[in-house]
């Protein structure tokens, strides 16, 4: 009678776990993806990732067909892994390399991942963009606050200017550029008044954090992810447009917009003489990198050295730990080759939007898609002049890679079913 029984039991215990698994796991994702830009708050982050992925392997376990990782993004993200691992043998800080080739690669995937999993339903998506959107809000006002009424920072100053640690100027707008974008959408998708007025207040709150901030890249990250945006609703973007070129007048941010200080800052910038430094050192490792390790970048014999090579009018008194700059830290790291894999995916994913946004199925997806381009569009323009593969940025990045991912599927799921709203894994 036992021996009848235990079948039947395990199945239930299967049947449970499936069941209530993707809910453990959504859950806890959003409160990653809540907590991520507010400082102080890495145990409650680290709680609520590890929860999610031990949910994650418990669900991948249990699934018969694994179609988890069948995506176009897949063999983009395995060949850039697989070359940082092989950069371990090249490592200058062989022990660090590995620790971040965790903590600021595999990591990040996993979230990709983990996103794309548990949230592959129209309502699933609404429900993170929301989470983002009210995490971003809370973030901007919190922060100005913080700083112009508690630090009693003057209103002409930039925003956070060394002051945080954690979240410096420069990073402030790839929170609030990203919730400004998710923000619109909803306000489009929204037809209740009270709820567009809502919708729209955020978005004043986000842009008046980003002029807050005096960051030039911010700033044209927003207009560049606005005008592709213009295909979704051209009347509330060119009055976002409108509105925000007004707020520039009345904001000590004209003061670094104008021709002047635009010209002064490509010509005269000390962003210049740090990739310089970090040329030097790409030179010496074209191919490799000198390892995924970022503290590699703390290595002051290292730094002088590259830092003498270069012409007296470019150097450094003092050489800066980070290249500030996308292009040139996956080079530094990961070599040229590392470089171009990494290109091979940020293409991957901008043929993805690109092609759901042309030729999506339902305006859910087409209207998601552009968002998810102008975001991403976004990010790598702000990755130009900081760094952005760690940290509250890279989270924001590896989420627009599985907003993506779950378009995709979405988009891809048409065809077999009439209702996306409530589909449940498979």
């Amino acid at each position: 009678m036992n021996d009848i029984c235990r079948p039947l039991s395990n199945e239930r215990i299967t049947f449970s776990l499936r069941k209530h698994i993707p809910s453990i796991a959504s859950l806890s994702m959003l409160v990653f993806v809540f907590f991520n830009p507010l400082p102080q708050l890495t145990a409650i982050e680290e709680i609520s990732f590890y929860l999610s992925l031990l949910a994650f392997s418990v669900y991948i376990a249990l699934q018969k067909k694994l179609d988890i990782f069948a995506t176009p993004a897949t063999i983009p993200f395995i060949l850039f892994t697989i070359w940082c691992i092989f950069g371990l043998f090249f490592a200058i800080n062989v022990k660090n390399s590995l620790h971040d080739i965790y903590a600021h690669l595999i990591k990040y995937m996993l979230i990709s991942y983990m996103l794309f999993t548990f949230f592959r339903s129209q309502k699933k998506m609404n429900a993170l963009t929301t989470t983002i959107i009210l995490s971003s809000v809370m973030f901007a006002l919190g922060i100005m606050f913080h700083y112009y009424v508690i630090l009693g920072g003057k209103f002409t100053e930039k925003l956070g200017q060394t002051c945080y640690i954690e979240m410096p100027t420069n990073i402030i707008g790839t929170i609030t550029v990203f919730g400004i974008f998710l923000s619109i959408m909803h306000f489009k998708e929204n037809k209740s008044f009270k709820m567009k007025v809502l919708w729209g207040l955020g978005v004043f709150v986000l842009a008046i954090a980003i002029l807050a901030t005096q960051t030039r890249g911010s700033i044209l990250a927003l207009f560049v992810g606005l005008t592709i945006l213009l295909k979704i609703n051209k009347r509330a973007i060119l009055m976002v447009l409108l509105a925000f070129v007004l707020s520039l007048f009345l904001m000590p941010v004209r003061t670094v917009l104008t021709p002047g200080a635009l010209y002064n800052k490509v010509t005269k910038s000390d962003r210049w003489q740090i990739w310089y430094t970090f040329a030097e050192i790409t030179r010496d490792h074209p191919l490799t990198g000198i390892g995924f390790g970022m503290q590699s970048y703390y290595d002051e014999a290292l730094l002088n050295k590259y830092n003498s090579r270069v012409p007296p009018e470019y150097r450094q008194k003092t050489p800066h730990k980070a290249p500030h700059n996308l292009i040139v830290d996956l080079a530094v790291r990961t070599g040229l080759v590392g470089l171009m894999l990494f290109g091979y995916l940020i293409i991957t994913f901008i043929t993805i939007a690109w092609r759901l946004a042309a030729k999506g199925k339902n305006d859910f997806v087409k209207g998601w898609a552009i968002v998810s381009l102008a975001s991403l569009a976004a990010i790598i323009i702000q990755g130009l002049t900081e760094n952005t593969l760690n940290g509250p940025p890279a989270v924001v990045m590896y989420t627009i890679f599985a907003i993506m991912m779950i378009l995709w599927k979405l988009n891809g799921d048409i065809n077999l079913t009439d209702d996306l709203t409530e589909k449940q894994h498979e």
